[in-house]
């Protein structure tokens, strides 16, 4: 007979399954940014596969909780979110509860306000591109290459700061100039070239990925 004091419990033998893929209770405490619903659980999840069918979106479906851990991104905007179905103990209402994880919070609110119109049937509003509105022929200015340098050269010493938060801000602003392309020449004669690429093995997901953003557009315009 086994010592009791010194038998191990391999934990991994022990799952949770959610037999009939029904999702959980309702938590007492839900973020704002929620819809209820008495649509059923298959329409439910039809509303947000077309909610996920757009470009710019990847996603990972959690089927033990019936949640998708989703990140859009618009340019040189990202966002990442969760998206949570949740039943009441009567199963009469459903709970559909988006909660941003990181990145964007105006994005995140466009992407609320498109996943709520669809689940409503109202019509679906367009996503924010994030893109000023072009300045009239009569009062646009041509910037001098000096005053193109001493826009960008802030954005560098952001970028090369120490501090994680400073340094997305950077990358992100430098990501921004290389997809409007008006100062592609200033960016790649002050070595913004090769600080994008130091960032590619960054550890912080986001600078990763607006690194690789910045650069594949100067690649697709064969300036690198």
């Amino acid at each position: 007979m086994p010592s009791v004091v010194n038998y191990e419990i391999n934990t991994s033998e022990y799952k949770v399954w959610n037999r009939d893929n029904i999702p959980p209770l309702r938590p007492t405490y839900i973020m704002p940014t929620h819809v209820n619903t008495t649509a059923s659980l298959k329409e439910i999840d039809s509303v947000i596969a077309t909610f996920l069918n757009m470009d710019g979106v990847s996603f990972e479906f959690n089927e033990q909780y019936h949640k998708w851990t989703i990140e859009y991104i618009s340019g040189a905007h990202i966002c990442k979110l969760e998206v949570n179905v949740f039943q009441d103990i009567n199963q009469e209402v459903m709970t559909i509860e988006a909660n941003r994880l990181r990145g964007d919070a105006y994005l995140f609110q466009d992407l609320f306000r498109r996943l709520r119109a669809i689940l409503n049937k109202e019509p679906v509003p367009t996503m924010n591109n994030f893109m000023p509105m072009p300045i009239p022929d009569n009062l646009a200015v041509k910037l001098s290459d000096e005053d193109a340098r001493a826009a960008i050269e802030p954005m560098i010493e952001l970028a090369k700061d120490k501090n994680e938060y400073n340094q997305r801000i950077g990358v992100q602003v430098l990501c921004e100039i290389c997809l409007e392309g008006e100062l592609i020449h200033q960016i790649i004669d002050m070595g913004c070239v090769e600080l994008l690429q130091g960032f590619t093995n960054s550890t912080n997901e986001e600078i990763r990925k607006l690194s690789n953003i910045a650069l594949n557009k100067l690649s697709e315009g064969k300036y690198i």
